[in-house]
């Protein structure tokens, strides 16, 4: 294996673990591992989980493979920008449905403040895709860092070995999506501060 297949196969890896379907979930995680949902029991805190999984990967997914049976996208990756409004626009009121739900179950504030901002990037995404290829990949990804800064800094702690983590993903991410010629370099760069500002900015302004 040369080092052209290594690095393909690195960027497969990060484009497949890191797409933005998955990153509210790894989002979840790290409340639930962080303690920040510690008002739940361990059933309480795998609902609030369930949820997002569904709401967050089994609706869009499912969604994807009906769109590519049915024609309207040629791949269930959806890489072309033409294709990605339905998917977009099913995203979108999925992640509705999940700040809906979360609403009724009386989630942490924090929380439900998250996934107002996850919804306010995946909206901005969808309006900017029907002229640009932003990347969705790098908004998750700057999303996830964003939520986590906000977290922290709302529970006034400090996380910089994660922050540091999550920036170094966040590079891998982009070197993936570029490996793959998925996406320009000023595409990446839109959608991280997409998700950065509206993960991360909008739980700080409900708050003031």
């Amino acid at each position: 294996m040369n080092n052209m297949d290594v690095s393909k196969r690195i960027a497969q890896f990060f484009t497949i673990f890191f797409q933005p379907m998955l990153i509210p979930i790894y989002g979840v995680l790290l409340l639930i591992d962080s303690g920040y949902l510690y008002l739940y029991t361990a059933i309480g805190q795998w609902l609030v989980l369930g949820i997002a999984i569904f709401f967050s990967v089994f609706v869009p997914a499912v969604s994807a493979v009906i769109l590519y049976k049915m024609g309207i996208v040629t791949s269930p990756q959806i890489a072309k920008r033409e294709e990605r409004f339905y998917p977009y626009l099913i995203s979108v009121i999925s992640l509705g449905m999940l700040a809906y739900v979360y609403t009724i179950l009386q989630v942490p504030q924090f929380l439900l403040y998250l996934v107002y901002g996850l919804l306010v990037s995946v909206v901005s995404v969808f309006f900017v895709n029907m002229w640009w290829k932003i990347s969705a990949h790098m908004s998750g990804i700057g999303g996830l860092l964003g939520g986590v800064l906000t977290t922290t800094y709302y529970f006034k702690e400090n996380a910089m070995w994660l922050y540091i983590a999550l920036f170094i993903i966040s590079g891998m991410v982009a070197f993936s999506r570029l490996k793959l010629k998925a996406h320009s370099l000023g595409q990446l760069f839109a959608g991280f501060l997409v998700g950065l500002v509206c993960v991360g900015g909008v739980p700080l302004f409900l708050f003031l």
